[in-house]
């Protein structure tokens, strides 16, 4: 908590406005705020402002209240967080009810060996489980009897939900699977395949490679005896 205020009450409310309100941060507005120099100009405002701001007392007193503006917003912040996780323990709870709810938690067996519905030893987050409730009677006078019917509630989609915030289900599938299942041989004998097939695929490239190189020889060849019989052909003018 920030200390005891200051004895000058202007110099007090110049501090809890620049630390609070509109004025924040804005030391001349302040100023104003605090009573400061109504009539003045704007010039001696911002002087004067200047001079109060770097004052020990106006320092000291304004960093006490920004430290306690910042412990308020970190309580804010961890009462927050704990109301978060207050919340999602609450959700998670609440899913565990519903999806691992049994219809042996509202039964009992009666004197005489039957089963009956008996809700009256269950608590309140154990009724979660119970999705419709029917109480029907039959008969008249001595012979009326109430007929009981409970329905539980849909577990899949409870237990979906706590699956997937544990991560037990996983969307992503391993392109390697179906090799995982393969013995020794099956394994040399699908990495033969891939070979026969890469060499299927490379060798009509190499084929027409090695094509081509015989032509290019041929046209060099011609090239150069083309040259020669050129030079062959000139004068000589030595």
């Amino acid at each position: 908590m920030s200390g005891l205020p200051l004895q000058n009450l202007r110099w007090e409310r110049f501090c809890q406005a620049y630390v609070h309100g509109e004025t924040s941060g804005n030391a001349t507005a302040s100023y104003i705020a605090a009573g400061f120099a109504a009539d003045g100009t704007d010039v001696s405002r911002r002087v004067g402002a200047y001079r109060l701001l770097h004052k020990p007392a106006i320092r000291a007193r304004i960093a006490e209240l920004e430290n306690d503006r910042v412990g308020v917003a970190q309580r804010a912040v961890a009462m927050a967080a704990d109301r978060l996780s207050l919340s999602k323990q609450l959700v998670l709870a609440q899913l565990a009810r519903l999806g691992f709810a049994s219809i042996l938690d509202y039964v009992r067996r009666s004197e005489t060996g039957g089963v009956v519905i008996d809700l009256s030893a269950i608590k309140r987050d154990e009724a979660a489980g119970i999705a419709e409730l029917t109480v029907t009677e039959k008969g008249e006078g001595a012979d009326r009897v109430s007929v009981m019917r409970i329905k539980l509630c849909d577990r899949h989609a409870p237990l979906v939900s706590l699956g997937k915030h544990l991560g037990l289900f996983s969307d992503k599938k391993d392109p390697q699977e179906h090799l995982h299942h393969l013995s020794i041989e099956d394994l040399r004998r699908h990495r033969a395949e891939l070979e026969q097939e890469i060499d299927r695929l490379t060798l009509p490239q190499a084929h027409a490679v090695a094509e081509t190189r015989p032509a290019a020889s041929e046209a060099a060849e011609a090239n150069a005896n083309e040259l020669e019989r050129v030079g062959r052909s000139k004068p000589d003018v030595s």
